[in-house]
């Protein structure tokens, strides 16, 4: 596949960037059009029955802080879990 959703779906592993922007699979098209500016990215494929590839990105993940900040492994198995009753 291409780019990091791509990237995803083919291999079925979980992709945590802090600098989408210094990864040479993303895909800044989007960010361009809108003026968005994508920083840290995780992407997680969701596991459902059949043929079809689903993939859950989210983006930015804000700290408490109040700036973007990496996901964290602590993330992983929350987004996990929504993936879950996302696919049912």
């Amino acid at each position: 596949g291409h780019g990091i959703a791509g990237t995803v779906a083919t291999t079925g592993e979980v992709i945590n960037i802090e600098d989408a922007y210094s990864d040479a699979r993303f895909n800044a098209e989007v960010d361009l059009q809108t003026g968005y500016q994508t920083q840290s990215l995780l992407c997680v494929p969701i596991v459902v029955d059949g043929p079809q590839t689903v993939v859950a990105q989210l983006v930015n993940k804000i700290g408490k802080d109040g700036q973007v900040t990496r996901f964290g492994k602590d993330d992983i198995p929350l987004i996990d879990t929504f993936c879950s009753y996302a696919a049912a």
